[in-house]
């Protein structure tokens, strides 16, 4: 369901991030509770996983790269994510930074600072992105932030 916005352009509506996804308690996920993927299980390679360090406002960020082991994946295959897919940063600062896993990427897991979205295929995901990372919906962000020292 979606809905007109002043000053928005007559094709555009405003649409909660669920409408842009074929199954929303699928599509949209965080990462797994801290428990279930700690820092310990790191290896040298094997599964990528992507952490607040990759993620920046429109810009996959490829440095200290982490990996699982491919069991440990499987058992978190939940919070995976594929490139293409959306991801959101939903903790530190600035909250909300978004950018989208390129295509030569590898498939892998998301941490729980992350929220990944796989967006349907007709949503211009750039767009998406681009919006997200706005100074409009930051601001947004910033009036919902809770936490001092973790926003």
């Amino acid at each position: 369901m979606s809905e007109q916005v002043s000053g928005l352009p007559p094709t555009w509506a405003l649409v909660r991030l669920e409408q842009l996804v074929e199954n929303p308690g699928s599509d949209i996920v965080d990462g797994p509770f801290g428990s279930n993927l700690k820092a310990s299980e790191y290896i040298e390679d094997g599964v990528p996983i992507i952490r607040l360090q990759n993620v920046s406002s429109g810009e996959f960020i490829e440095k200290n790269i982490r990996y699982i082991s491919q069991e440990k994946a499987e058992s978190l295959h939940r919070h995976s994510y594929v490139p293409g897919d959306l991801v959101i940063t939903k903790l530190g600062s600035p909250l909300g930074e978004a950018c989208i896993v390129p295509a030569y990427f590898p498939a892998g897991i998301i941490v729980a600072d992350i929220v990944r979205a796989r967006l349907h295929v007709l949503v211009e995901k750039c767009a998406l992105m681009y919006a997200l990372n706005s100074e409009t919906v930051q601001q947004q962000f910033k009036a919902l932030t809770k936490g001092t020292t973790r926003p």
